[in-house]
């Protein structure tokens, strides 16, 4: 599904499994927001005048691209957990239920549908 591709845990949310989908969004929104804050402290001033600050600039960059490179490592273990998942379930079957009859007061109908995934 597309959904497993979306980074926040939205595919673990969605399929039941709201502890994992919870820990994945917490923690991909708090890299996220360290990294942005982080790129926007070093955008703003780039420079440095002593060796002390360049050693504090150095940090910041250090803790921009690490939180940037957790952002993304979160997002790709949820990638990989719901394919996983995915797998695991391949075998059941996905309903969509309804009926076939129109509605009482005939807006439209509704279609009973059972897809095997394989």
């Amino acid at each position: 599904p597309m959904s497993a591709y979306a980074g926040f845990g939205v595919y673990q949310l969605q399929n039941g499994r709201s502890a994992l989908g919870a820990t994945l969004a917490t923690t991909q929104a708090a890299l996220g927001a360290l990294s942005l804050a982080s790129f926007y402290g070093l955008s703003s001033d780039p420079t440095w005048e002593t060796d002390d600050q360049r050693t504090a600039l150095n940090r910041r960059r250090t803790l921009q691209w690490g939180a940037t490179a957790g952002f993304y490592a979160v997002w790709m273990w949820g990638v990989i957990d719901a394919h996983r998942h995915c797998r695991s379930t391949r075998g059941q079957m996905v309903s969509f239920h309804g009926s076939v009859a129109p509605t009482y007061d005939l807006r439209g109908a509704s279609l009973n549908m059972t897809i095997p995934i394989r």
